[in-house]
């Protein structure tokens, strides 16, 4: 039923539920998985701290994180597992549907960290974006709440 499965992380517990989800799904359909992350060039709260906006050590320090998370979730994969990864870079919902948009991709799958209410509506909500404009079908995955979340 499905053969090229895009899995969307960010370092959360949820991700990593997605994560797991997305590749015990992958090897029972036999599809391929692509494992991305998005970083933020230039994230909002840079807007505050002045000195950071312009300090290149940031988005380079920002790139190479996600770049090792993205590495660290591949190595991870069940043996066999055709995998691969790719940074993306921008608001994360809009990097990861542009993936999508721009990809041979048949599900989407990503973690969602349960905030509802005012939290979602001021922080905003990667996964319901994507789950409301996702061209492909989506799996949203929901790990219990738990006091560090």
């Amino acid at each position: 039923m499905f053969t090229d499965i895009l899995v969307a992380i960010d370092g959360s517990p949820h991700a990593a539920a997605a994560l797991a989800q997305g590749y015990d799904l992958a090897r029972h359909e036999g599809a391929r998985v692509t494992v991305v992350s998005a970083y933020q060039p230039h994230p909002d709260w840079l807007s505050l701290v002045p000195e950071a906006a312009r300090d290149d050590r940031v988005l380079k320090r920002a790139r190479e994180r996600t770049d090792a998370m993205l590495r660290e979730a591949a190595s991870g994969a069940p043996a066999g597992l055709e995998v691969s990864t790719k940074l993306l870079e921008g608001p994360p919902a809009d990097a990861i549907l542009g993936e999508l948009e721009g990809g041979s991709y048949d599900l989407v799958v990503i973690g969602m960290r349960g905030r509802g209410g005012p939290a979602a509506r001021f922080l905003g909500s990667v996964s319901h974006a994507v789950l409301q404009r996702s061209p492909v079908p989506a799996l949203v995955v929901r790990t219990k709440p738990s006091a560090s979340v």
